[in-house]
């Protein structure tokens, strides 16, 4: 044995001084020494083998060099082990494999991409999901601002996911039935999270259930809400924010006007810098509107109450149903009962005549459809009251502890009473009747006179409901009538006597004054006549009785 021994050895370094390459197995060795076949260095159980025939592994420059595909440890006769995979289309991965032979992760130093089965943890050992990061932040960056032009995201169409899009510094989280996550459906700095939602404005937050937010800015909060304006805001459910930098939020609700606000339900504010809230429509220029379909179309209008409308310019309504046939109104108090009889309680008009119970006001203060004017005493229960009535009369009359009545009649006359009767003193310093001829027609000399007069009786008489049973001295309106129906007034209701002016009585005095003088002074020249008679008599007997 040692002598074979000694005769390898002498080979070996007889070969090595007298040639450069040594072959074992070969006689064209290519490489100092060369040997063809398996080789194992080491013992029984300790060592290294090298399939030179298949070229699996090689030394190359002091590194391991793989050319194919295999494995380069491999736990058992099973599939688990560490596996180089160098066949196409997956070239230049390394995989640990499961007994099965799948990979548990890989690492592609081709392209980069990496895979993982299970569940990766970060700082713990029992990690509880897909990745589980305990006791640290994470972190997820790109360096400067967003591209010029962007990349695909990472994954497009339907599904479930959450994606940090570094392209459009986006982030998306929550399911998707369509291309609402695909990179044209994504705004730069967006965020969109929920249930088919859809930020495509520079800037826009979509969260909810099918909320999309459009415009720059813009956001959507709730279900089937939309953000189309700039920086405007819909919230709820069914809202509509098409202006810019308007607010609608509620239940379909439209803010449509630049810089507008609806919220409630069913409200529009379609007009410039217009709010509607409740039920209602804003439609004028910085117009409001409130309550339940209310419409404010006037500009700067203001409506208020149930089923009104501010069609007039800086007007103001409140109420309910209030009338509309005209535009010159500042306010309005509505009470109508239905769009189809509508009426207002009160109204002011643009030059400022104001109108109660009419809506079209002819002066200042206009009280119209027999409306009364009320004064209270403190007691709340004693009253005056001024009123209009139905036949062209003005009433002005005293309620409770006793009554009293003042009644123009239009153009005929005016009486203290209630129409029936009157009693008790009127105090003033004088009254003046209007006599002038340039008032008057048909002039003539009244027939009125002494007989007349003489015919009238005087009495003594007590009002039947004067508190004061005060004695009153005077005529029956009915006994004059016979005489001078003229001085006599009947109620214009039911054309019953009920007084008589005792101042008509004065030109019928006077004609009998004048008769009564015509028989003073016929009767004074009478009496002139027999006192001349009676002196000559008299003489004529002093004579007789000398002679």
């Amino acid at each position: 044995m040692k002598k074979k021994l000694l005769f390898f050895f002498s080979l070996i370094v007889t070969i090595f001084l007298h040639a450069q390459n040594v072959g074992i197995g070969t006689t064209n060795p290519q490489a100092t020494l060369d040997v063809k076949g398996n080789q194992r260095l080491g013992g029984i159980t300790r060592f290294t083998t090298f399939d030179s025939i298949g070229g699996k592994i090689e030394w190359r420059n002091a590194n391991l060099y793989v050319p194919v595909s295999q494995y380069l440890m491999q736990h058992s006769a099973a599939a688990d082990g560490l596996y180089y995979n160098n066949n196409a289309p997956t070239s230049g991965q390394l995989e640990y494999r499961n007994a099965t032979g799948n990979p548990a992760f890989y690492t592609n130093f081709l392209n980069g991409n990496g895979y993982f089965k299970g569940r990766l943890g970060i700082s713990t050992i029992n990690p509880l999901a897909g990745l589980h990061v305990a006791d640290s932040s994470v972190l997820f960056s790109a360096l400067g601002d967003v591209p010029v032009t962007a990349g695909f995201t990472p994954i497009s169409g339907a599904g479930r996911r959450m994606m940090w899009y570094p392209d459009k510094a986006a982030f998306r989280a929550g399911y998707v039935d369509d291309t609402q996550w695909n990179k044209d459906s994504i705004g730069q700095y967006s965020i969109a999270t929920g249930y088919k939602t859809k930020a495509l404005g520079f800037g826009s937050i979509a969260l909810g259930n099918k909320s999309l937010a459009i415009g720059q800015n813009a956001i959507a909060l709730g279900a089937d809400n939309m953000a189309s304006g700039v920086q405007s805001t819909a919230m709820g459910n069914f809202t509509t924010a098409t202006g810019d930098y308007s607010t609608a939020m509620g239940y379909y609700t439209i803010s449509g006007g630049d810089y507008s606000t609806a919220m409630g339900r069913n409200s529009t504010a379609s007009g410039y810098t217009s709010t509607a809230m409740g039920n209602s429509t804003a439609s004028g220029y910085l117009s409001t509107a409130m309550g339940f379909n209310t419409t404010a179309s006037g500009l700067v209008s203001t409506v208020l109450g149930n089923y009104t409308k501010a069609k007039s310019g800086f007007s103001l309504v409140i109420g309910s149903y209030n009338d509309t046939t005209a535009t010159n109104r500042l306010f309005e108090i509505g009470n109508g009962t239905a769009d189809y009889a509508r009426n207002n309680a009160m109204t002011v008009l643009n030059n400022g005549n104001v109108g109660i119970g009419t809506s079209s006001p002819q002066s200042l203060l206009h009280i119209g459809n027999s409306g009364q004017l009320r004064m209270y005493d403190a007691s709340g229960t004693r009253y005056a009251q001024l009123f209009h009535s139905g036949g062209g009369d003005l009433h002005l009359s005293a309620h409770g502890g006793g009554a009293s009545y003042i009644n123009w009649f239009g153009g005929t006359g005016f009486h203290v009473g209630n129409g029936s009767f009157g009693y008790g003193p009127v105090y003033a310093s004088a009254f003046t009747v209007s006599s002038s001829q340039l008032f008057k027609k048909n002039i003539v000399n009244t027939h009125y006179g002494l007989t007349e007069i003489l015919q009238l009786q005087g009495k003594e008489y007590q009002y039947i409901n004067d508190i004061t049973n005060r004695k009153e001295i005077g005529l029956i309106a009915e006994e004059v009538e016979l005489l001078l129906p003229e001085v006599v007034y009947h109620n214009p209701a039911d054309k019953k006597v009920i007084g008589l002016d005792y101042g008509k009585l004065v030109p019928v005095l006077i004609e009998s004054i004048k008769e009564q003088q015509k028989q003073i002074d016929s009767l004074s020249s009478h009496n002139k006549e027999q006192q001349k008679q009676i002196d000559e008599l008299k003489k004529l007997v002093q004579t007789l009785i000398k002679q």
